[in-house]
């Protein structure tokens, strides 16, 4: 037309330059992998990023039934989260809200992952296989409840939130139910194949090539870095069973705690800081029955310390002290009062034992000497039933 924007013949410039803007190309980066934990809910409970990071601790072992996060600190991936990772060019704008909304299901990145060619790896995998089953993992196809995802691209990073007490969290199998070590990993692979990747051409010049798909089987890599790079970041982590491990106690396992108005009780757990967890003491065998339940709070690495009154309980007194977390229990240890921390409550326990008096010498002349003492069985020497040698000896002894 005669106002046409370009100049129709090839290399031509614009004619009419209606604006400018400079477009940046950056290769993608990973920088990390940081494991945390929170207390019990279900996965999607904290969507928004800000309140997820202000529930959320960095711990490498997490807690049974507590929810793991996963922070992946990268770039090169929120393209495909908002594009679906169909393949179908018509629903590319239909996803941007996932990088301002309150995070996105778990299956949007398990259909990019199983379903595209670009070589990209995002998974917690068990160190280990069951059996002759694959490794357990975190199931990725799960409902929101289970597993969930929020999105920061602003700050280049995602969580991957799981709940570890239900077994539809998992694959190949359920919430283990005893330690178990994962691995946490992101990598983007460009050294698969033997071609740099080349998106499919569709053959229709009025049709986008497809976004996702590789041009042949050589050329399955990731995109965006030179042939033959890879990058990656990892953690280890470890669930394991909810736990509770009190100092001040004595040989036979039993905590110690002091008669005293402010009697204090200490502990380390795994349970997620801002877990709702108490400490309560109940008399089993004591000179007065005794209930008392403090509700705790737990440090971020994890240690407990809270105190009670037992000033008027007496020193051997019996009773438990039971860790309950979300109202169930998960340790009860035995417990005894005594008059300070490290000490027993056994008046004699610090005393020297007496050694026990020698049998007398038969030597007979002690014999004879015993015999010429009278009917009173006194000797010369007074010492009653006892010749000198033998006073000698039990005075030494």
């Amino acid at each position: 037309v005669d106002n046409a924007v370009f100049d129709a013949d090839p290399g031509g410039e614009a004619n009419n330059q209606l604006g400018s803007m400079t477009l940046e190309l950056t290769q993608p980066e990973i920088s990390g992998v940081t494991v945390h934990t929170a207390p019990e809910e279900a996965a999607d409970d904290e969507a928004d990023v800000p309140e997820l990071v202000d529930v959320a601790t960095p711990r490498s072992e997490v807690a049974i039934e507590d929810r793991l996060i996963v922070q992946f600190e990268a770039t090169g991936i929120y393209g495909a989260l908002v594009a679906n990772s169909s393949g179908d060019v018509d629903e590319i704008d239909e996803g941007f809200d996932r990088l301002t909304d309150d995070g996105v299901s778990t299956q949007v990145l398990d259909r990019y992952l199983s379903t595209t060619d670009e070589e990209t790896t995002v998974e917690v995998v068990a160190d280990e296989d069951i059996g002759n089953q694959d490794a357990l993992e975190i199931d990725l196809s799960a409902s929101d409840s289970d597993t969930y995802l929020t999105i920061d691209q602003a700050n280049d990073q995602f969580f991957l939130i799981a709940d570890t007490s239900s077994d539809d969290a998992f694959e190949n199998g359920d919430a283990p139910d005893a330690d178990e070590d994962f691995t946490a990993t992101i990598e983007y692979d460009a050294d698969e194949g033997d071609d740099q990747y080349e998106f499919e051409d569709t053959g229709d010049r009025n049709s986008h090539p497809a976004p996702f798909d590789a041009t042949t089987d050589t050329s399955d890599n990731f995109p965006y870095l030179q042939q033959g790079d890879v990058i990656s970041g990892s953690a280890d982590l470890t669930l394991a069973p909810r736990s509770i491990t009190f100092d001040n106690t004595n040989e036979d396992d039993q905590i110690e705690a002091p008669a005293s108005e402010d009697s204090e009780i200490s502990a380390t757990t795994n349970v997620a800081p801002g877990s709702d967890a108490e400490l309560r003491v109940t008399s089993t065998d004591a000179s007065s029955s005794f209930r008392q339940g403090n509700d705790v709070n737990i440090t971020e690495d994890g240690s407990i310390t809270t105190t009670y009154d037992l000033s008027g309980q007496e020193v051997g007194d019996a009773f438990d002290t039971n860790f309950r977390v979300e109202g169930s229990g998960v340790d009860s240890v035995d417990s005894v009062i005594v008059e300070s921390v490290g000490d027993t409550g056994d008046e004699e326990t610090n005393e020297t034992e007496p050694e026990p008096e020698p049998e007398p010498e038969d030597d007979g002349e002690a014999n004879e000497t015993a015999d010429d003492g009278g009917d009173d069985g006194s000797t010369d020497d007074g010492t009653p039933g006892f010749g000198a040698v033998v006073a000698l000896v039990a005075l030494i002894g």
